[in-house]
Order: structure tokens, then C-alpha cells, then sequence
């Protein structure tokens, strides 16, 4: 197979929304949209796309997909047993300062008595320092960073106010393949996009990124591909499922639930459950109830209803609060600790989200190639092409395990880069 090119940069930045690239906000990504090889992207109704993007298979597959559900009974040791004695608000502000001490605070909010009745699936890369070893170990070995070996890596940045620091470490052709994930332009989304000024300026300083890493690594020599996987709507509504669900006067033990921003998933213990619970959300909550089953039209075909029986999403323009996450001390501390979240001390619900059913249009994604010597078809794509698409634009095999399939294409040896 030919190589078209000997090295290559994956530039992922989540959330650069297609419909704010225009020539006065994001003069350098808008020109290079239109002057060079670009797809339009279909995400999945899941906020963790890493895995799916390096291993260019779909969530049932290398199996990041939120919570699993632990159906077995587990015995408490003497210490849980204790724990639970306490009340909740106590148990979860000593795992915040605990969390905010030695480790993320991911999770740190959910009680230790629910928190064992899940398997935790999501990968959650943006808290891991030794990502690698995660990234290259998922369930599905066939990746991005495994088949390239020392040849590649993974970095991982979400400090906006660094990216000079950034621009500096990568792009210099020491790997043949570099994948950069810089999620400083999702968070910053999250909890400030209320504030045009704040947004625009963000805008404009990830515009002046990609321009000054076009130019280092056409200097370089290394192939470019910028990818964003999902833009961000507007959050104006609040929905609060706990309230919602405490109509139906249901008993704690006849449902499982767990709630995420945009998408709250459900187990069913009872028949009663089972039937009220949906009818409930399909008449009284703006989104949409799916079951597991009907996951498979958006690629994702779990066997069975470990990951749930029915899922919640949220329509664009709503967010669930409270979820999983929220915990008032948790919020502070993070509100605190960075100034691209103070405004969550005003109202501890995100601004903007994603995350919500593929066929919305803050959930269309794009992938371009920064070199107008390939050609790209003009068709809908999905995440798991951009692993294929690596590999053939490095002159590497396509294992069979992956899904998706190669888009760029060179159309003449004579064009010059961009």
C-alpha cells in the first residue's frame, strides 16, 4: 500500500460547534474547511468518543459506555458497613475532600452505597495522568496507540490559557503518529456559553491554535488532520427527573437509575416500573425514551440490559440537574480551583451540552485534512471512520476489526499543501 504520508498529527478538539466557524469568528479553520479535503461527522448519543475514535469500533465493542449495572448481591465489609451509616451528604463530602486531595473528583458525589451497585465504563481520560496505559488497554486491543506502538502517542491538554505551552511540545515529527486531545474549548462550552464575549474569545484563540499548528507542522513536514466530534446547544431548561419520577410514588427498589447531563439510564425491577417510568418521561420531560434494543439504529447493539433497559435523552436546549455529578461541596471546589468554571457557583448546571441524539445539529461533527492533494467523498460519516482513515493515510493495514472505513483519498501528486 502506498504511504501517503510519513507522519501525521490528530488534532481532536471537542465542541468546535460547525455552525460558529464563520470568517469573522474562526478565520483560519473556515478557510481550511473550504479549501481542503472535509467530512461531515454523525456522533453517538455517548459523551465518551476517545475509544471509539482509536479504535474505530463502536461502544459495545470496546465497552466505554457510562454505568453497568450490578445485578449480584455484594457482601459489605465491616468498613462499608460503617460508612453507610452515615448519611449520604456526610459520605459524599468526605470523598470530595479525599478526591480533591489525592485524585480526581470524578464521581467523588455518589454515595458509597449506590456507587457499589455500578460498574463505572466510562474511560474519563481528562482526570488520568498515565493516559496511555488506559487508552492502549481498552477491551478492544485493536487501536490507534497499540498498533503503532512507540511509533505514536497520546496527549492529553485542557488548560485554554496553555496552549502556547501545548503548540510547543507536539507537531515536532518525532512520532509518526501524535494524537493531541484538547478538551479546553468543551468545558469552557459547559459553563460559559451564555456569555457571547467569553465564547467568541475562545473561539478566536483555538482559531489562532490550529493556524500556528498548521504552520509548525507543515514545517515539520507531518500531516495534518483537525477532527471535532460535536458542537454545544444553548442549555435553557432545567429538568429534574427525581422530581418528575417521585409523582409515580414508586418504591426505591423497583428501578436503577443513573443521570448523566444529557441522558439518564434506567433498570427496571418491576413490571409497574417498567411501564410507568417511560410513559412518565415520553409525556411530561422534553426528550426522547429509547430502550436499549433501539440503540442499534445509531450503531450500538448491546446484548443484553446490563447498560440499562431504557435510557432519557434530553432534548437539545435541556439539561438534567440534579445528576450524578453534582454534589454542593464538589462544585465549589471546582468552581474555585478554575476560573473557566466560576460561573457554576451561580447556578451548578451546565450552559451548554451535548450529548443529546446523533441527528441533532449540535451533534454533527467534522474531520478535515489540512492538504488539498486528497480528495474526500461527499457522504455522511460516523466516528469509527477516522481510525481506518489514520492508517490508510500512513500506508498502514486496516484490521477487519474496525468498522469504519478510510475517506481521503489523494486525487494528484502535483498539488502543493495549503
Amino acid at each position: 500500500m502506498e504511504t501517503a504520508v510519513q507522519r501525521l498529527l490528530l488534532c481532536y478538539v471537542p465542541a468546535i460547534d460547525l455552525r460558529r466557524v464563520t470568517p469573522g469568528q474562526c478565520p483560519y479553520i473556515h478557510d481550511l474547511l473550504g479549501a481542503c479535503p472535509t467530512v461531515q461527522l454523525s456522533s453517538l448519543p455517548n459523551c465518551e468518543n476517545v475509544t471509539t475514535i482509536v479504535t474505530g469500533g463502536y461502544p459495545h465493542e470496546h465497552g466505554m459506555w457510562g454505568p453497568r449495572l450490578r445485578r449480584e448481591s455484594q457482601e459489605r465489609s465491616a468498613v462499608e458497613r460503617t460508612i453507610d451509616l452515615f448519611p449520604d451528604v456526610i459520605a459524599t463530602t468526605a470523598q470530595c475532600v479525599a478526591h480533591f486531595v489525592n485524585g480526581p473528583l470524578d464521581l467523588a458525589t455518589m454515595p458509597p452505597r449506590r456507587r457499589r451497585r455500578f460498574d463505572w465504563l466510562r474511560l474519563n481520560i481528562k482526570y488520568l495522568k498515565d493516559v496511555d496505559g488506559d487508552v492502549r488497554t481498552l477491551q478492544s486491543a485493536t487501536n490507534l496507540l497499540n498498533l503503532f506502538g512507540s511509533d505514536g502517542r497520546y496527549v492529553y491538554h485542557d488548560e485554554y490559557w496553555q496552549l502556547d505551552e501545548l503548540l510547543a511540545e507536539i507537531g515536532k515529527g518525532d512520532y509518526v503518529f501524535e494524537m493531541v486531545d484538547s478538551h479546553c474549548l468543551d468545558y469552557l462550552q459547559h459553563w460559559n456559553l451564555d456569555d457571547e464575549l467569553k465564547i467568541s474569545e475562545y473561539y478566536r484563540g483555538i482559531d489562532e491554535f490550529v493556524a500556528a499548528l498548521h504552520a509548525k507542522c507543515r514545517h515539520n513536514t507531518v500531516g495534518l488532520i483537525l477532527l471535532s466530534d460535536h458542537g454545544q446547544e444553548p442549555v435553557r431548561q432545567v429538568i429534574d427527573l427525581p422530581v418528575r419520577l417521585r409523582q409515580l410514588d414508586l418504591k426505591p427498589s423497583e428501578y436503577d437509575l443513573f443521570i448523566e447531563y444529557t441522558r439518564a439510564t434506567f433498570w427496571f425491577q418491576t413490571d409497574q416500573a417498567r411501564s410507568r417510568i417511560p410513559e412518565l418521561l415520553a409525556d411530561s420531560c422534553d426528550g426522547t425514551v429509547m430502550s436499549y434494543q433501539e440503540l442499534a439504529s445509531y450503531g450500538v447493539k448491546f446484548d443484553d440490559n446490563d447498560r440499562g433497559d431504557s435510557y432519557f435523552f434530553a432534548d437539545p436546549g435541556s439539561t438534567l440537574w440534579p445528576n450524578d455529578f453534582y454534589q454542593p461541596l464538589a462544585n465549589a471546589l471546582l468552581a474555585c480551583k478554575d476560573s473557566g468554571m466560576r460561573s457554576r457557583l451561580r447556578r451548578p448546571w451546565h450552559r451548554g451540552d451535548h450529548g443529546h441524539l446523533p441527528e441533532n445539529a449540535c451533534e454533527t461533527g467534522f474531520m478535515v485534512l489540512a492538504d488539498d492533494a486528497f480528495v474526500a467523498p461527499d457522504d455522511q460519516f460516523t466516528l469509527v471512520d477516522v481510525a481506518p482513515s489514520v492508517l490508510r493515510l500512513l500506508g498502514r493495514p486496516i484490521p477487519q476489526a474496525m468498522k469504519g472505513r478510510p475517506l481521503f483519498e489523494k486525487h494528484h501528486p502535483k498539488s502543493v499543501n495549503w
